[in-house]
C-alpha cells in the first residue's frame, strides 16, 4: 500500500510501515486463539524509507551515527515468524540493539530461552545468530534491558564486515494464552517454549502447580 508492506504467511500477516517511524504489526491465529502484538525496529538507529526486495525482504537504510552506515532488513518467513536482520557496516557502528513488544516485558529463562511475556502469553524468540562477511559466526547473544531484549554482537579481530545479526520472532510456535486446547498443546513442539513460558509465569502461584504439569 502507499503506506506499508504486507506479507501474508499461512495464518499469519505482517504490515511494515514503509517510513519505519511506526511498529511491525502482526496478528497470527495460533490454535484457537487470535494473537496481536507490535514489534519495534531495533532501538538507537535511525532508519530511511524501506523498499521491497525481489524475495520480499523489505530493506531500510540505517544510519548508526552521522558516519556510520548500515541496513534493517525484515523478513516474513514461510512458517510466519518474523525476522529482523540488522547489517552491522564495520567495526565502530554499533554492536548492540535493543527490541520492545508493545505490552509484553522481555525474559531469559534458565535454560537461555529468550522470548517477551505479558499477563497471559509468552512469544519466543529464536537463538541469536550473527555471521561476517565470509560467512563466519561471530559471537553473540541476548541480555534483557528493562522490558527490551537486546543482542549483543561481539567481534573480533578476525570478523570480516558487514556482519549480519538476527533475531527471530516465532509467532506461529507462541504459546499464547495458558488455556491450551489439545490442538495448540501439540503444536508446541519445543521443550524449550514450554519450559520458557513456564518459568515465565512461575510468579504466579496459582499456575505453578499447572507449569509443572505442562512442562
Amino acid at each position: 500500500t502507499s503506506e506499508s508492506i504486507v506479507a501474508e504467511a499461512g495464518a499469519t500477516e505482517v504490515e511494515v510501515p514503509v517510513d519505519g517511524e511506526g511498529p511491525i504489526e502482526v496478528s497470527a491465529v495460533v490454535g484457537n486463539a487470535e494473537l496481536s502484538a507490535n514489534l519495534s525496529l531495533p532501538s538507537g538507529i535511525d532508519v530511511g524509507e524501506g523498499e521491497l526486495a525481489s524475495d520480499g525482504t523489505v530493506v531500510f537504510p540505517a544510519s548508526f551515527s552521522d558516519a556510520e552506515t548500515g541496513a534493517v532488513a525484515v523478513q516474513t518467513l514461510r512458517d510466519g515468524a518474523t525476522r529482523i536482520q540488522t547489517v552491522i557496516a564495520n567495526p565502530t557502528a554499533e554492536h548492540e540493539f535493543g527490541y520492545s513488544l508493545e505490552g509484553f516485558r522481555a525474559t531469559i529463562d534458565s535454560e537461555g530461552q529468550a522470548g517477551f511475556v505479558s499477563d497471559d502469553a509468552f512469544v519466543p524468540v529464536e537463538a541469536a545468530w550473527a555471521t561476517d562477511a565470509n560467512g563466519s559466526p561471530v559471537d553473540t547473544y541476548y541480555e534483557v534491558r528493562g522490558k527490551q531484549l537486546f543482542q549483543v554482537v561481539v567481534s573480533d579481530a578476525h570478523t570480516a564486515y558487514p556482519v549480519v545479526a538476527d533475531p527471530t520472532w516465532q509467532w506461529k510456535s507462541a504459546a499464547w494464552g495458558m488455556t491450551l486446547s489439545r490442538k495448540e498443546t501439540a503444536s508446541i513442539t519445543d521443550y524449550a517454549v514450554a519450559a520458557g513460558m513456564c518459568a515465565a509465569f512461575v510468579n504466579k502461584s496459582k499456575l505453578v502447580a499447572g507449569c509443572g504439569a505442562y512442562a
